[in-house]
């Protein structure tokens, strides 16, 4: 007993320490709004392009939930256009040559376009790989797919998200030129 009260309290103890620690050197959340942090209305103006198959689908309702969960934006100041590009390799082998695992590897294209100037904010690429088993039911194996296929979508979008959040950060006058007046 007297131990786990003296890790809570070196626990507390080195939060306290960081905490103040990164309010002198300039740290500000992201997350945070008003002056201290990105405005929330940027991310609410963000329009996502519509992916066309299924797997696509995955990671624009990902982004829709993440970027504009009060809905899409009426009138959007900006563009998220995302392409999805995905591979399966069978890694894990029996002696009979059946595979039993593979990794699916989803790799997500995005550019953040702005609506007003028509300029390119950003253009990268992430991938993700998610392993999954192949097992001796087809619907099983489906259904691991299925999985790890979302998994990757939901991973992949929640990065984008973030790098988003990152460039209006570090670019306010991106953000601010697209206040309401």
């Amino acid at each position: 007993m007297w131990f786990y009260k003296a890790n809570t309290c070196l626990v507390v103890a080195i939060v306290v320490l960081l905490t103040q620690a990164t309010t002198g050197c300039g740290f500000k959340p992201i997350h945070a709004a008003g002056k201290q942090g990105l405005p929330r209305h940027v991310l609410a103006n963000i329009e996502i392009a519509p992916t066309k198959d299924r797997r696509g689908q995955f990671l624009y309702n990902r982004l829709l939930d993440r970027l504009n969960p009060k809905g899409e934006p009426a009138d959007p100041l900006f563009r998220l256009v995302t392409t999805l590009d995905e591979t399966i390799e069978r890694v894990g082998f029996k002696k009979n040559e059946f595979a039993t695992r593979a990794n699916l590897r989803m790799q997500a294209h995005y550019s953040l376009l702005s609506l007003v100037t028509g300029a390119t904010l950003i253009s990268n690429r992430r991938s993700v790989v998610a392993s999954y088993n192949i097992l001796n039911s087809d619907f099983a194996t489906l259904s691991s797919e299925n999985e790890a296929r979302q998994s990757s979508a939901r991973e992949l979008a929640d990065e984008i998200v973030t790098r988003v959040n990152i460039y209006f950060a570090a670019n306010p006058g991106a953000a601010n030129a697209s206040n309401p007046p």
